[in-house]
């Protein structure tokens, strides 16, 4: 799944919110650019209906428009959670960020990119809008700062040169230090140098605000 508007180009940040988001937010300002976050209930550490910490970060990155997207309460394979357990994953993050932030997102990308025709028609149904994407940064997995060094080189050598065409929706993970500390200030930086405005992913598909989220 590519952008659709020309010369732009979408990060993306799944797992979290984390200890490292606040930063990463940081960074964001620093260079003026938006991001996209689908963020879980229940992955790592305490869920976010208890954890008042992750909710400022949520608080502060949707008053800073970036969008918020879901990754369901506590990361299923929706390919693997069937009837009224999908549902609930996805109604219980709802809830919540309802409480936080007094809407609900209408993106989601599914744990593990895994949603099968049935996954796809039950998030239809529910009026999602599935979001896959279409440049892995590989983050997941890297230990330590020499292995980043590779996924760096690698994000380098698949980013396209053309910005007259619409540019890739990008995956990567707030929920990790490297890819914090490391990745994503070079990230960022070879994407505007190569010419690339940095936007949401509701952004980069051309569709309205108002569009990203329902209040009910």
């Amino acid at each position: 799944m590519e952008c659709k508007v020309p010369g732009t180009m979408a990060i993306t940040f799944d797992d979290g919110p984390y200890l490292y988001t606040d930063d990463l937010l940081d960074i964001l300002a620093e260079y003026d650019v938006s991001a996209t976050f689908f963020i879980n209930g229940k992955n790592i550490g305490r869920s976010l209906d208890r954890d008042k910490f992750k909710q400022k970060i949520v608080k502060r990155a949707y008053s800073e428009g970036h969008q918020i997207g879901s990754h369901t309460w506590s990361h299923r394979d929706l390919s693997v959670t069937k009837g009224a357990a999908r549902e609930q994953q996805m109604t219980e993050l709802e809830d919540t960020l309802i409480d936080i932030i007094g809407v609900k997102p209408t993106y989601m990308r599914p744990p593990y990119g895994s949603c099968d025709a049935q996954c796809m028609a039950h998030m239809a149904n529910m009026g999602y809008r599935v979001i896959h994407w279409s440049l892995d940064t590989l983050d997941y997995g890297v230990r330590t700062v020499d292995e980043m060094n590779i996924v760096e080189e690698s994000f380098e050598k698949k980013l396209p040169t053309n910005t007259e065409e619409p540019g890739p929706i990008v995956l990567a993970h707030d929920s990790l230090e490297l890819t914090v500390y490391q990745l994503a200030v070079p990230m960022i930086k070879k994407s505007l140098e190569a010419g690339f405005q940095l936007v949401t992913v509701g952004e980069c598909l051309g569709e309205s605000r108002r569009l990203w989220y329902k209040r009910k």
